[in-house]
């Protein structure tokens, strides 16, 4: 009998628990704005926030400036190609005697 009780008080809270979500989720959905663009005015937009939002003025950007980049790639070409043909480097001295261990 107490296993009953317990089954149907366990079964009792999931419920009340599944029915407050419920309530919760059917709240948030009554209270969005709008679903989606059509829902708004012309020259607005239904955001994540399910809000109507106007469109931001359109933002004039410059042409990129490539001149900076350019020359830190000219650079390090120049570099590697002088250290490819030694260009820092020393020039290592031949020894004329060749040491075959004979004194």
């Amino acid at each position: 009998m107490k296993q009953k009780k317990a089954e149907f008080g366990t079964g009792l809270v999931v419920l009340i628990v599944l029915i407050v979500i419920g309530i919760f989720y059917a709240y948030s959905v009554i209270s969005r704005q709008c679903n989606s663009d059509g829902d708004c005015g012309n020259g607005n937009y239904c955001g994540s926030d399910f809000s109507c939002h106007q469109f931001p003025n359109a933002v004039e950007l410059s042409p990129p400036n490539y001149i900076i980049p350019s020359l830190i790639i000219g650079i390090s070409l120049i570099i590697c190609t002088a250290i490819i043909k030694g260009w820092f480097t020393t020039p290592v001295k031949k020894d004329d005697h060749h040491d075959d261990g004979h004194h």
